[in-house]
């Protein structure tokens, strides 16, 4: 009896030593403890960046988050931390990083943009529309948007000249958004991205009334004319308004664009 007893037990032995060691190949395939580690980085580099950020520190952040990427580039997480790169670079004015980080986010990392919110996904693409745009120009006209913004107390004349001096160089991208700037300083229905389109309208009308500047005049005439176009299905008043920005040389191509699109949806 003892000896059976025994020989079973040298069974159950036996079977915990097979399965406690692994085989040659599971050794091969399973990732070693150095792998495990590294998997984890990431993660670290993420939240790192975390408290950084909670310290206003943008750079500290920016880089820490950089040399994740460049460890791990195929990471789950590295499509988000391809993200907070490409947003640092462009928080920090580091134009030529940003328009190469969001490039990175839009094709490398193309998965990480379309499943995220719609909100997001567009700020991204728009960004880095806006950052294409302003590269031939070695980005002065995103500099000089950012100075215009900055010059408080002269905040309308000052993104009315950028306007003035980038729309010609066919920089739409930051001149439409000086325009929507300016039309925040004359009015208090337009302070976020939520507003009424008739509040829009009137903020941009409003606006063009204040430019001394011919070319801006001409582009709150074609901005007003989208409002009425796309949000307010008004197509009379929006001819009128794109009709007017056309009789300027500098944004008559674009307001013809816009007639001719006009055209089609009273078809």
């Amino acid at each position: 009896v003892y000896a059976g007893i025994a020989a079973v037990f040298l069974a159950v032995l036996s079977l915990a030593a097979w399965f406690a060691i692994p085989s040659t190949t599971e050794s091969v395939t399973s990732p070693s403890p150095t792998s495990s580690a590294d998997r984890s980085l990431m993660a670290q580099s993420l939240a790192e960046a975390d408290v950084l950020l909670a310290k206003r520190d943008l750079a500290g952040a920016y880089e820490s988050l950089r040399k994740a990427l460049s460890r791990q580039p195929a990471d789950p997480l590295a499509g988000e931390a391809q993200w907070r790169v490409a947003d640092l670079a462009f928080e920090m004015k580091r134009y030529p990083e940003a328009l190469e980080a969001y490039s990175a986010l839009l094709n490398t990392y193309r998965e990480s943009l379309e499943s995220a919110s719609n909100e997001r996904k567009s700020g991204a693409i728009d960004r880095h529309m806006l950052l294409d745009e302003a590269e031939p120009l070695q980005f002065a006209s995103l500099h000089a948007y950012d100075a215009a913004i900055r010059d408080r107390g002269n905040a309308f004349v000052a993104l009315e000249d950028v306007i003035a001096r980038y729309q010609g160089q066919s920089q739409y991208e930051i001149c439409d958004r000086a325009a929507f700037e300016m039309a925040q300083i004359v009015s208090r229905d337009v302070q976020d991205s939520g507003a009424q389109p008739l509040a829009v309208a009137s903020a941009y009308e409003a606006a063009r009334g204040r430019c001394t500047s011919p070319v801006a005049a001409a582009l709150f005439d074609l901005k007003t004319g989208d409002v009425y176009r796309d949000a307010l299905k008004d197509y009379a008043k929006a001819e009128s308004h794109y009709q007017r920005a056309a009789e300027n040389p500098v944004l008559a191509g674009r307001a013809k664009d816009a007639l001719n699109r006009l055209a089609s949806l009273k078809r």
